[in-house]
């Protein structure tokens, strides 16, 4: 009986210690799936209508990157001028992540002239601030494989404010080009 209590407090603070770290490494992990280069495609209002995203002046699409901090994210935009704050995630399940985006952004100011810098004052101060939720949706109908990260007010991705984006990859930027040039 006295050996086992022994045993017990020696052994106790390293499983302690152990969970902890595995807990850690878990979290960590969760969030890495978030990260990356994101092409903004598509902006719900509070009225469940589509805004309209005009063309960038190069056709290219407006980016959102997210790197993992920590137990936070770095989130940056890059619309007219390049702007950034943080994201810290509140709770998870299997859908996806309770989230609390910081306000103000922080960034470059460069004025804000027209339809794009309509949607980078937009993005800025209604949108990205009220997103309460972030999830990420793997799409592989059609034969293809892609990935869109969702962030929206109520955690419904179908339904309210919420933003939509697409991964980048080395594909998605070959498949925008010939829409680039067309444009131009």
């Amino acid at each position: 009986m006295v050996t086992t209590r022994i045993i017990t407090r020696i052994l106790l603070p390293f499983i302690s210690a152990a969970i902890l770290v595995a807990d850690a490494a878990e979290s960590s992990s969760h969030l890495s799936k978030y990260e990356g280069k994101w092409a903004l495609k598509e902006i719900w209002g509070v009225d469940g209508q589509l805004r309209p995203i005009p063309v960038s002046v190069n056709g290219e699409p407006f980016f959102v990157t997210l790197k993992e901090e920590g137990d936070s994210f770095d989130i940056g935009v890059k619309v007219i001028n390049y702007s950034w704050t943080t994201i810290t995630p509140l709770s998870s399940d299997t859908n996806g992540d309770e989230i609390k985006v910081e306000a103000p952004f922080f960034g470059t100011r460069i004025g804000l002239i027209g339809e794009v810098g309509d949607l980078e004052k937009d993005l800025l101060q209604t949108y990205l601030p009220q997103m309460n939720f972030i999830e990420i949706d793997d799409d592989e109908s059609g034969g293809g494989s892609s990935r869109q990260l969702t962030m929206s007010e109520t955690g419904d991705v179908t339904d309210g404010m919420r933003i939509v984006m697409e991964e980048v990859t080395t594909t998605t930027i070959e498949e925008e080009e010939p829409t680039s040039a067309a444009q131009s």
